[in-house]
């Protein structure tokens, strides 16, 4: 209840700064279960890059950065646990590149 309550509360600020905007991101992406649609739709709001590989792949990177990471599935699966960690991962590096 209280996640809910302090989500809502963050969500209904209006945010211009752009690294609040991707700890809003994170905190997203920690308290629920995402889906492979959802984790892209994050990324692409980080301004990462998404192409479409084989199959349900997609890889996603950010120009700051000098990897990709890869979400499999369908879109409207949920997504793994390793998936969520690696977008997690990626929008904290993100955030500590453009410091």
């Amino acid at each position: 209840l209280v996640i809910v309550i302090i989500t809502s509360i963050l969500m209904t600020l209006i945010i211009s700064d752009r690294c609040l905007s991707l700890k809003l991101l994170i905190f997203k992406l920690i308290c629920q279960c995402a889906t492979p649609r959802e984790l892209k739709a994050m990324l692409l709001k980080a301004d990462c890059i998404c192409e479409q590989g084989k199959g349900s792949h997609t890889k996603c990177s950010h120009p700051l950065l000098d990897y990709k990471i890869t979400i499999s599935g369908k879109d409207g699966n949920d997504a793994k646990r390793y998936q969520e960690k690696d977008v997690k991962d990626l929008l904290k590096d993100i955030q500590e590149a453009q410091k």
